[in-house]
């Protein structure tokens, strides 16, 4: 009865295993000449290229010590702190697929030495051999190609202890000017690392890692966002080291525990000891991952371009790492782990990976698909903001699938507390208090905006002069549905109706509440109702409307023209006072204004007299205060009849 309900059990077990793995066709997939699944565009035609890609069929292996192409894959890249690459002994190709393999030896490599242990959370001072050897391949062909990278692995059998791994990464190298890319990472897939139980031996992490050069000196803090740690200004003698600092220390990492927003993907909802399809899309604007042709995570590209540096390219990597619990992370810096540990290390090891292909494809031709942007929202860093160090903010562009990815930042207020790069999104916080930054898409002018907050470094006494970083952003547009036409635009008119003669019509008011507002994603007709800034426009001629109404451009004039104002927006000097805001307040070098489009601003001092004046050309006016002396001034608004003042502290 027993031997009959275990082999029910195994045989139960085996259809359950059967069912969850992958039956994929390895010939057809080496003969696929583009991307598997949802990773392909039927638009775009595609090239492989084959001096990046590798179907591990050829055993004419061009050096006799290597059992793999070495015209493609380098012989012996460099080693890492807690293990040493042996591709000689690790790496060969048989049977039409490719095999890295990890190994222990107890005698150790003592060309490579880390500290024995962790002690009171650092590093020991006491240095031994490592005892772990694997394989890496890393490609050697020029440059970084904008393309799809698609691979066929399937991962080690044993768990926990190693990763198998596909990945872009180059070489780490120094950069003087704060903020520029140092080093870049994409992780097409890390396998089985995530922690020693086997609830996560199935997550599959697919991230991010880059460096930029900090404006601070910067050391690793295992107290700030727990459990992993984060980059915080060094603080020495009561201040801070201001960069920018070419050394080790001037080093600010992005690691995608400490940035999920800009650099975290993970699933786990594929069998790891499976053969399955692992791809990344790269382009300029964006980072898409898959795995098995189902996209599961994407990200913008901000630091991983490859005009970052022409001659650090990333290059393709495939390798088998050493993981917990054969390793141990303290402080920033691997160490050996405890001998209970390695012990168990003779029985583990040896371990393999399998590669059945590696293909790079290249787009020949833009994609002709066209999904229009619907929105933004801005996300940031899980890691606390101190004087001195770096943030990073992501857009998350609507929808996810989007054609045109493309937005710049923007400041809104407190540029003495903080400056946000217009490409990149990292924020240098230059002082203790709060900043407010805007992101605005390039199509469509969809913005948002998000508030941090600079806090001050344990143990600083003495101040710091941050210098503000190049690439900085400028203040936002008075009009975040900013125009980008230029007076040479074609307004695409085909009626042949004599537009100018249109111009005479007077404005009227209305009711806004049934007229939608003008986006550039959206096609009108002729004729169609718009409002923007409360104000109302017709579409007077064939074009599409693309241009945006009321901008002081041909193009704007010849598409639309001003047929009344929002009046019934507002009924109430209570809501004329609720609309108008003032910030940051107390300002020190800039102030912002809300307000009707039409309104007059004017600042006063105490005496009466105005400052200055200007008429608001959007929802946003602001005005420079650098000149200004310290101390209490007015902000009034006027509208028509009605008239808000402020108060205003200028320090």
């Amino acid at each position: 009865m027993k031997k009959t309900n275990l082999l029910i059990l195994l045989l139960n077990l085996g259809a359950i295993f059967s069912a969850s793995s992958q039956n994929f066709d390895e010939k057809s997939l080496e003969e696929r000449t583009r991307p598997y699944g949802d990773a392909d565009d039927a638009t775009i035609n595609w090239r492989i290229r084959w001096d990046r890609s590798d179907l591990f069929k050829n055993d004419n292996f061009p050096d006799s010590e290597y059992k793999y192409n070495t015209r493609i894959w380098a012989k012996e890249p460099e080693n890492v702190q807690s293990w040493v690459w042996r591709n000689k002994q690790n790496i060969e190709q048989k049977d039409g697929s490719l095999f890295i393999t990890a190994r222990y030896n107890e005698a150790g490599f003592p060309e490579n030495m880390v500290p024995d242990g962790c002690v009171n959370g650092n590093p020991s001072s006491n240095m031994v051999p490592v005892r772990f050897s694997s394989g890496m391949l890393r490609s050697t062909s020029p440059g970084f190609v904008y393309g799809y990278y698609e691979a066929a692995i399937k991962g080690s059998d044993g768990f926990p202890g190693v990763s198998p791994a596909f990945w872009l990464y180059n070489q780490i190298k120094s950069n003087a000017t704060v903020g520029k890319v140092r080093y870049q990472e994409i992780d097409v897939v890390e396998l089985t690392q995530e922690g020693t139980s086997e609830a996560t031996r199935k997550v599959m992490d697919h991230n991010l890692h880059a460096i930029t050069t900090a404006s601070s000196r910067q050391r690793f803090d295992n107290s700030v966002n727990p459990p992993v740690g984060a980059f915080v200004p060094s603080v020495e003698n009561g201040g801070l080291t201001v960069g920018p600092i070419n050394s080790t220390a001037g080093r600010r990492w992005w690691r995608p525990k400490q940035n999920t927003a800009a650099e975290r993907n993970e699933t786990h909802e594929f069998e790891p000891r499976d053969i399955n399809i692992f791809g990344c899309r790269v382009t300029s604007q964006e980072i898409i991952w898959y795995v098995n042709g189902k996209e599961i995570g994407r990200k913008p590209n901000v630091l991983w371009q490859k005009e970052a540096d022409l001659t650090n390219p990333m290059r393709i990597t495939l390798s088998l790492g050493i993981r917990a619990p054969y390793n141990q992370f303290c402080s920033n810096r691997f160490v050996m782990p405890d001998p209970t540990v390695l012990s168990r290390a003779k029985d583990f090891f040896p371990q393999s990976m399998q590669v059945l292909y590696v293909k790079v494809f290249e787009p020949m031709n833009a994609s002709t698909l066209n999904i229009p942007v619907t929105g933004v929202t801005l996300k940031k860093s899980e890691v606390p903001v101190r004087v001195g160090g770096n943030t990073i903010l992501t857009p998350v562009i609507a929808p996810t699938e989007a054609s045109n990815k493309g937005f710049t930042f923007y400041s809104v207020s407190g540029m003495d507390v903080a400056r946000v790069d217009s490409k990149t999104g990292i924020v240098t916080a230059l002082k203790e208090g709060t900043a407010t930054f805007r992101v605005i898409t390039e199509e469509g002018n969809f913005f948002d905006d998000i508030t941090i907050t600079v806090g001050n470094n344990p143990g600083q006494t003495r101040r710091a002069v941050i210098p503000v970083p190049p690439g900085s952003a400028e203040l936002a547009p008075d009009n975040s549905d900013n125009d980008n036409d230029n007076d040479n635009d074609n307004d695409n008119d085909n009626d042949n109706d004599n537009d100018n003669g249109d111009t005479n019509i007077p404005p009227s008011s209305g009711n806004c509440n049934s007229i939608s507002t003008w986006k550039k994603s959206n096609s009108y007709q002729k004729g169609d109702n718009v409002k923007l800034n409360n104000i109302i426009y017709e579409l007077k001629n064939n074009s599409v409307g693309k241009c945006k109404p009321g901008a002081n451009t041909n193009c704007s004039r010849n598409q639309w023209r001003e047929i009344g104002q929002c009046t019934a927006s507002r009924t109430s000097f209570t809501e004329l006072n609720t609309e108008v805001k003032v910030f940051p307040n107390p300002s020190i070098n800039v102030v912002n204004i809300t307000s009707e489009r039409g309104a007059k601003i004017s600042i006063v001092d105490t005496a009466g007299k105005v400052v200055l004046s200007k008429v608001a050309e959007g929802q946003i006016t602001s005005f420079n205060t650098d000149n200004f002396s310290e101390g209490l001034y007015l902000i009034r608004v006027q509208k028509a009849t009605e008239t808000v003042t402020k108060k205003l502290i200028i320090k």
